[in-house]
């Protein structure tokens, strides 16, 4: 079965950032959103706009088709534990 697009966005969120070395509170910071956004889309607690998505994806130095691309095979390295 398919993954569903708010579970690919969330681990592709947390792939990007972990990758930037970047905390939950850096990235907020730097795409000047809420301090509570990075980790309340990486839990699935919210769902993002498609301006929020672009937003994190461009501060994140993606195109913002990246966060939508399912890469189930790269997960594994985010096994770490995450910051809040």
């Amino acid at each position: 079965m398919p993954r569903r697009l708010g579970e690919i966005v969330a681990t592709n969120l947390r792939r990007l950032r972990n990758q930037k070395g970047w905390s939950q509170d850096e990235l907020a910071d730097f795409a000047g959103v809420d301090k509570n956004t990075p980790g309340n889309i990486e839990r699935e607690e919210t769902s993002p706009t498609v301006d929020m998505v672009e937003r994190l994806a461009l501060t994140l130095g993606v195109a913002p088709i990246v966060m939508f691309q399912d890469n189930a095979g790269q997960d594994a390295a985010l096994a770490a534990p995450d910051e809040e």
